[in-house]
């Protein structure tokens, strides 16, 4: 189901619908789990479901690569923003910095 989380509640055929924001919280949430691989999965999923994806969902995205030691991956959202026109800011920034510096990676940084 495209664009759905399951509602974990006791009503297990109710679903929640996602939007720009829902996907943004789950990508934080990937983030501070550690979990960088389902942060690309839900972005790509906002991009099948033709949401538009912003700073905050970039930055959210690449702070979970970060914290995975993904620096490549980082880069690599970093670049793809760029090219989408989106403007940065600076938790992006910081959390690519962050990936390219913990990672021996200073250079890319």
């Amino acid at each position: 189901m495209e664009g759905c989380i399951a509602n974990t509640s006791r009503d297990s055929d109710r679903f929640v619908v996602m939007d720009a924001v829902t996907y943004n919280a789950a990508l934080s949430a990937c983030g501070k789990g550690g979990e960088w691989w389902r942060a690309l999965h839900l972005l790509h999923q906002m991009e099948d479901s033709r949401l538009d994806r912003d700073a905050v969902t970039y930055g959210a995205a690449v702070g979970a690569c970060a914290k995975g030691g993904e620096w490549s991956r980082a880069l690599q959202l970093v670049r793809e923003m760029v090219d989408a026109c989106i403007e940065g800011n600076t938790f992006t920034f910081g959390a690519l910095i962050c990936a390219c510096e913990g990672f021996g990676q200073g250079l890319w940084a």
